[in-house]
């Protein structure tokens, strides 16, 4: 996952978060929120730009972002909403 390179910030009224970044320049965003527990999220990717410009209606993740069988990149968000990712696709809400 690499060093942090930003403190955490639990400035947030719903959780905190922190950024991680390997020596590649590979960043990813743990989240951490009471309801759901603490997760990773890809910090250069689609997904995490699309939830982002809406946490408070998309809810928080419930899982990793994390490829799975179909070959998409998936995470699941506490209201429900469910966004996958691919290389042909793009970023797709699925509910």
């Amino acid at each position: 996952m690499g060093a942090g390179f930003v403190s955490e910030d639990a400035g947030f009224s719903y959780g905190a978060h922190q950024w991680f970044r390997t020596p590649s320049g590979y960043t990813t965003a743990v989240y951490w929120f009471p309801r759901t527990g603490t997760y990773a999220i890809n910090g250069r990717g689609a997904i995490y730009w699309r939830w982002g410009q809406n946490t408070q209606v998309y809810g928080f993740p419930t899982h990793d972002e994390r490829w799975e069988a179909d070959g998409r990149v998936h995470l699941r968000l506490s209201s429900g909403a469910h966004f996958t990712w691919s290389e042909r696709e793009g970023t797709r809400r699925l509910r």
